[in-house]
C-alpha cells in the first residue's frame, strides 16, 4: 500500500461531492464512511468474512466512541435552549476535532487488519467489488444510492475513466 488509509480518505474526501455522498450513504443506509474508504482503498478484493472481519472490528471504537460524538456534535448543531450561541460553536469546534481524531484512529484500527494482497492488480475492479459486498448488507438500491457510488468511486480514483467508473457504480448497485 503506497499510500496510508488516512491520507487516501483525507485525499478522496475532499473530491467533488464525496463528503455528500458518504454521508447520504452513511445516513441513509447505515453505512460506516470509514469501511466505505477501506473497501476502495484495501490492496485487492475482500470476501464477505473479510468485511464481516472489518466491520467486527470497528464496531466498537464507531458504537462507544465515533457516534457519541458525532450526537453530541449534532445536539450542539441543533441548539439547546439557554446555551450561549458563541460558545456553543465553540464547542461543537472542538468535538468535530474529537470526532475527528476518533475517526482517524478507527481507520488505524481497519489498516492494521491483515491483508491478503500486497499490491491492487485492478483497483477499480477491487474497489467496486469490495463496495459491493459491504453496501449489499445496507440495503443500497436505486439511482441514487448508484450515483452516491459513482461519485464515492471517482474520488478514490480519480485516474479511472467515467465510463468505467459508471459501469463498476452499476456492479455495485444494481437497477
Amino acid at each position: 500500500m503506497s499510500i496510508g488509509l488516512w491520507d487516501f480518505t483525507l485525499a478522496a474526501y475532499g473530491g467533488p461531492g464525496a463528503s455528500a455522498a458518504c454521508i447520504a450513504l452513511q445516513n441513509g443506509r447505515g453505512a460506516d464512511v470509514n469501511l466505505l474508504f477501506y473497501a476502495c482503498w484495501h490492496p485487492g478484493p475482500i470476501d464477505a468474512a473479510g468485511i464481516a472481519a472489518a466491520e467486527a472490528a470497528v464496531a466498537p471504537w464507531r458504537n462507544r466512541v465515533v457516534e457519541p460524538l458525532r450526537a453530541v456534535r449534532d445536539a450542539i448543531r441543533a441548539g439547546i435552549d439557554g446555551a450561549p450561541a458563541e460558545a456553543a460553536a465553540t464547542l461543537r469546534k472542538t468535538v468535530l476535532g474529537a470526532e475527528i481524531e476518533g475517526e482517524r484512529i478507527a481507520q488505524a484500527i481497519l489498516a492494521a487488519l491483515p491483508s491478503r494482497d500486497a499490491a491492487r492488480r485492478d483497483p477499480l475492479g477491487d474497489a467496486a467489488a469490495n463496495l459491493a459486498i459491504y453496501l449489499q448488507s445496507k440495503g443500497v438500491a436505486g439511482d441514487a444510492d448508484r450515483g452516491h457510488v459513482r461519485v464515492l468511486l471517482t474520488a478514490c480514483l480519480p485516474e479511472a475513466m467515467s465510463a468505467a467508473i459508471a459501469a463498476a457504480a452499476a456492479r455495485v448497485v444494481p437497477a
